[in-house]
């Protein structure tokens, strides 16, 4: 983030250059390689049953019985992140548990708030993100789970 100039800020509060330079450099240094999912969604939905979907699918891939599982949700509340917790745990997955957070305070929710923004740009046809986001697809460093 200091190396790209986003610093604390969601992908729509950053500009197009320092973006790209944020995505390149994470890009290149292949972190959490492999492990970023996401879901594509047709809208209008919930949006308690896609981001369950998603996490369900991410955790498949990711997860074995014996880990412990947590997952990060931005702007969840505590009830909120009971309900995924409890519907994560119907389906199957043991030690698991939902927190919510706000992405201007956890540095792994900017993360993800960037690849969303680049993923959503790239699917409205932005030129300056849809090479990026292609090459991370298929290095298989983002990783679609959608139906």
């Amino acid at each position: 983030e200091v190396h790209a100039g986003t610093r604390n800020k969601k992908w729509h509060n950053v500009r197009p250059k320092n973006r790209h330079a944020y995505l390149t450099r994470v890009l290149e240094k292949r972190l959490v390689a492999g492990g970023v999912f996401f879901g594509r969604y047709v809208k209008p939905q919930l949006y308690f049953f896609p981001t369950l979907q998603t996490v369900l699918r991410a955790v498949a891939h990711r997860v074995t019985d014996d880990t412990e599982t947590t997952v990060i949700i931005d702007g969840v509340d505590r009830q909120s992140a009971r309900k995924f917790t409890n519907a994560l745990r119907s389906s199957g997955v043991r030690s698991v548990r939902v927190i919510g957070r706000r992405d201007e305070s956890e540095p792994l929710l900017r993360f993800a708030d960037m690849w969303a923004g680049a993923v959503r740009a790239a699917g409205e046809g932005h030129p300056e993100v849809s090479e990026l986001v292609a090459t991370a697809l298929k290095s298989g460093y983002l990783v679609e789970l959608s139906a």
